[in-house]
C-alpha cells in the first residue's frame, strides 16, 4: 500500500511512471502536483486534495481508478485541476466540490478517458488558441456546478458511450463556435444552458428539460 501525505509547500514533477497509490492526500498551500510528458501518476484508492493544492496534467497522464464509494479524488474547495495537455483516465470518479476548479487553458489538445468527473464548483474552458477536449470510453463530465466556454473550443466524441450531464449552468461567453459532439443532456430542475456570446453548436443526442437561454450576442445551434 502507497500513499502521500504533505503538509509542507512543495512541487512534485511525475515524469515517468508511477505504481498504483493505494491513497493520496496532498494537503498544503501553494502545493503542485506536475505530471508531465511521459509521466504516468495512477491512484486506485481514497484521494483528497485540500488547502489549495493543484495537480496539472502538463503532458503526461493522470489514471483515476478511486471509485464513488471511496469518495473518488476529491478536490476541496480552493483547490485546482489544471488540465494543460494530455489525459485524464481510468474507471473512476472525480469529484469537486463547491469553489473548487477545473482550468483547460491552452492551445493543446487534450482527452477524458472512461472517468466521470463531477464538478460542483467551476469548469473554465479558456484555450490560448483553439483547441479540442475529447471525451472517450465512457468519459462523463457531470456538472453541478458552472461550466463557462470563455474561448473556440470543441468538445469531441470518442470510442463508446461519453456525454455531458449538465445540471448547472453551461455559459458560453467566447464568441466563437463551440461544438459539442458527445451527447448532451440539460437536466430539469438546472439554472440550464446561457448562450451569451458565441455559437453552441449540439451535434450529439440528448435532452433538453431545463432552459436554453440565448442573448443578442448568441446562437444555439442543432447541426
Amino acid at each position: 500500500e502507497r500513499g502521500v501525505d504533505t503538509n509542507v509547500a512543495t512541487t512534485i514533477v511525475v515524469n515517468t511512471t508511477l505504481s498504483s497509490l493505494a491513497a493520496l492526500t496532498f494537503n498544503c498551500a501553494g502545493c503542485v502536483i506536475d505530471i508531465q510528458s511521459g509521466g504516468t501518476l495512477a491512484i486506485d484508492g481514497p484521494g483528497l486534495l485540500g488547502n489549495g493544492a493543484i495537480v496539472k496534467v502538463n503532458g503526461g497522464t493522470l489514471v483515476v481508478n478511486t471509485q464513488a464509494v471511496d469518495g473518488g479524488l476529491h478536490f476541496q474547495s480552493g483547490t485546482q485541476l489544471h488540465l494543460i495537455s494530455g489525459t485524464i483516465s481510468g474507471t473512476g470518479l472525480i469529484d469537486l466540490d463547491a469553489g473548487a476548479s477545473v482550468l483547460f487553458d491552452t492551445g493543446s489538445s487534450a482527452t477524458i478517458d472512461g472517468v466521470t468527473l463531477k464538478n460542483g464548483g467551476t469548469f473554465t474552458l479558456a484555450p490560448a488558441s483553439p483547441a479540442t477536449l475529447t471525451l472517450t470510453n465512457g468519459a462523463i463530465i457531470d456538472n453541478w456546478g458552472l461550466i463557462d466556454v470563455q474561448t473556440a473550443v470543441d468538445l469531441d466524441n470518442g470510442a463508446g458511450t461519453n456525454g455531458i450531464k449538465n445540471g448547472g449552468t453551461f455559459q458560453l461567453t467566447s464568441g466563437a463556435t463551440t461544438t459539442v459532439s458527445t451527447k448532451f443532456d440539460n437536466l430539469g430542475g438546472a439554472p440550464g444552458v446561457d448562450v451569451v456570446s458565441g455559437v453552441l453548436a449540439l451535434a450529439g443526442d440528448g435532452t433538453g428539460n431545463a432552459p436554453f437561454t440565448i442573448q443578442s450576442g448568441g446562437t444555439l445551434d442543432f447541426p
